[in-house]
């Protein structure tokens, strides 16, 4: 690892201390072997700030995430993106997004859902649209819920449990950014309670 990596790794622990200090979260440090974490209890679950990477065989990139297991009724699933260059391919190909209406938000998000009705109504509230129009504007940020469990050494997870994952690629060390992911964690938590699809109880992983 070389000096530049080690001292941005360095300034990311100490921002990731300072964040969980700013919230009343737990910074747990990874050591040698694992990657650092910020834990932050929520109603009846907890929000996790970690980093993790994924390749192709030949190279890897490392993202940084916030997720959060619940407990879903209903199994309504999503992914909201950024419009780019992808979002534009799939479209080409038949791969159509939802829209909600808006025209500004409708320009700038990309939306999939198992659920449109669902997610339609899970995305009525305006204040919900502005802070995902907030976190998502120039980057390449991802939410998306579903049974993809990011928990590499957690082998079975019951068909109740989802997860809110919230991640982008790099490193994240700004605080206010984290911060703004953890809010919007927060959000969608109580989002998904509010219209009947998250039960308020402990997931118990």
């Amino acid at each position: 690892m070389s000096f530049f990596t080690n001292l941005f790794h360095s300034r990311a622990k100490e921002n990731w201390k300072s964040l969980a200090d700013e919230i009343g979260a737990d910074f747990v440090d990874g050591g040698i072997w694992k990657t650092d974490k910020v834990t932050f209890s929520y109603r009846n679950t907890k929000i996790s700030l970690d980093t993790f990477s994924k390749g192709n065989g030949r190279s890897s990139k490392t993202y940084t995430r916030i997720i959060c297991p619940y407990i879903t009724k209903n199994r309504f699933t999503f992914e909201i993106s950024s419009e780019n260059t992808i979002t534009y391919a799939a479209k080409y190909i038949g791969i159509n997004d939802i829209e909600i209406g808006d025209a500004k938000f409708d320009a700038e998000i990309y939306l999939k859902s198992n659920q449109k009705k669902t997610l339609l109504k899970f995305l009525d509230p305006k204040y919900l649209q502005d802070k995902l129009l907030e976190a998502f504007e120039g980057t390449d940020l991802v939410l998306k819920i579903n049974d993809d469990h990011p928990v590499f050494f957690l082998k079975k997870i019951p068909t109740k449990i989802l997860w809110i994952q919230i991640e982008n690629i790099g490193i994240e060390s700004d605080i206010e950014i984290l911060k703004q992911w953890f809010t919007l964690c927060k959000l969608i938590l109580d989002r998904l309670i509010e219209i009947g699809e998250a039960e308020d109880v402990s997931p118990n992983i």
